[in-house]
């Protein structure tokens, strides 16, 4: 004869049957927000578009890309899945760096048009969230780049918006720390380098694997892995950054601005 359960195992039971509850939930609240399948834009990315569960991001939402450390790949990704959308919806791309970090003439080895590409350089924090907004907010923009660093809920929910009222799509380069706070994002990507497969490997090729955290219709974490050409690695040359030039993954000459 079973004994009978005791009360720390009916509570488990019932905090399970209550999270099964609010999933199904989510889920038909996440189904009546699915876009239609002709809305949806590829990353660029083939290896990325995989790890995704609808294999597309949507117009009308942000995405971000969360970095350990500078040089790690994550930049040049996200720069290449920016360009990529912009091109896709037929309109130029809109880079916000107030601490003029990018170097123009490098992003041209990432395949990107400068004739096609805006860059905004706010004077303060606050002028580059407001110009964020605005350019969200603008049906008629490709696609948006920019590298922040701290985001408030109220801020990034202010950006969602925006993107949701011009139909339009934000890449935001995020440092790692950010993993802990309240995301607004459509999709939320994190990079981490990863060691040559062997020691004996000559094919030059980084190895960056590429992790979902978070995505619509998506419970569990997605890694794949992404290789990026070395040596003349086009990251290098398109941030104007010392801790850059000075990374022992540089293999190319200083471009710096």
């Amino acid at each position: 004869m079973k004994a009978p359960p005791t009360s720390s195992q009916q509570a488990g039971d019932s905090r399970s049957l209550l999270v099964a509850a609010l999933r199904q939930q989510i889920e038909a609240v996440s189904r009546r927000q699915v876009h239609s399948p002709s809305e949806g834009i590829s990353t660029g990315l083939p290896e990325v578009d995989a790890l995704l569960p609808q294999k597309r991001i949507f117009p009308g939402g942000f995405v971000e890309w969360l970095i350990p450390t500078e040089g790690t790949g994550g930049e040049c990704l996200s720069l290449r899945m920016a360009w990529s959308i912009a091109v896709q919806r037929k309109g130029h791309l809109v880079i916000v760096d107030p601490t003029q970090e990018i170097y123009p003439p490098g992003l041209v080895y990432l395949g990107i048009d400068l004739q096609r590409t805006i860059f905004l350089h706010p004077a303060s924090t606050k002028d580059a969230y407001w110009a964020i907004t605005q350019v969200l907010r603008c049906s008629a923009t490709g696609a948006l780049w920019a590298h922040i660093d701290r985001l408030d809920t109220k801020t990034a929910r202010r950006f969602q918006l925006a993107a949701e009222q011009g139909f339009t799509v934000g890449i935001f380069v995020r440092p790692f720390q950010a993993i802990n706070e309240i995301s607004w994002a459509q999709v939320r990507f994190l990079v981490q380098p990863q060691p040559a497969a062997c020691a004996r490997d000559t094919s030059q090729r980084r190895r960056i694997q590429v992790s979902v955290l978070r995505a619509r219709g998506q419970w569990e974490n997605i890694a794949g892995e992404v290789l990026i050409d070395d040596p003349a690695d086009p990251l290098s040359q398109t941030f104007a950054t010392p801790s850059l030039s000075q990374s022992p993954s540089f293999k190319g000459a200083s471009l710096r601005a």
